[in-house]
């Protein structure tokens, strides 16, 4: 892995104490169990409000999806006919109302 070593965010995560890392990997657990339930479920139409459910997590502490240091989040999904993007700023709260573009091909 290549890393920017003057980037502070970059040794951040790269110098974790051995107790902020179970929270960091916390985090990954949490998304590979998301994934897992996606894979298992043919309701395509919910893909939309779960990856925007992950989002709004808060669990982890500070490396939460929903954490001060997120700027802005985009989910998409594409078909063959058509992209349906979802766009917030900061980070995704529950009863945030994305801006959602359409576009049909």
């Amino acid at each position: 892995m290549f890393s920017d070593e003057a980037d502070p965010r970059t040794r951040e995560i790269e110098d974790l104490l051995p107790e902020e890392r179970g929270w960091f990997e916390g985090r990954a657990e949490n998304t590979a169990n998301l994934l897992k339930a996606r894979r298992q479920s043919s309701a395509i139409p919910e893909e939309m409000d779960s990856v925007f459910n992950m989002l709004t997590s808060r669990a982890c502490g500070k490396w939460a999806y929903a954490n001060q240091h997120v700027k802005a989040y985009l989910i998409s999904h594409q078909t063959p006919s058509d992209t349906e993007l979802w766009l917030g700023a900061g980070p995704a709260f529950k009863n945030d109302h994305p801006t959602v573009i359409k576009i049909m091909i």
